[in-house]
């Protein structure tokens, strides 16, 4: 039924089951780690945003050399 389905707004914090991996261990990993940041202060919101940026960066610096 509509009124039983979970909309996103209403999703459980850390539910991520209708978040498809890319296929990639590097990106997956790296948009994991923001997921689970979500939960911590904006201190850490902030580490794992710029760990996942360098990561991100360096593999599309890997598939550009490839």
């Amino acid at each position: 039924m509509l009124g039983d389905a979970i909309v996103p707004d209403e999703a459980p914090q850390g539910a991520r089951d209708d978040v498809p991996g890319t296929g990639d261990p590097v990106v997956d990993s790296a948009l994991e780690e923001l997921l689970e940041a979500q939960s911590g202060s904006l201190a850490q919101r902030i580490e794992a945003g710029e760990r996942a940026h360098r990561l991100l960066q360096g593999r599309l610096s890997d598939l550009g050399q490839a």
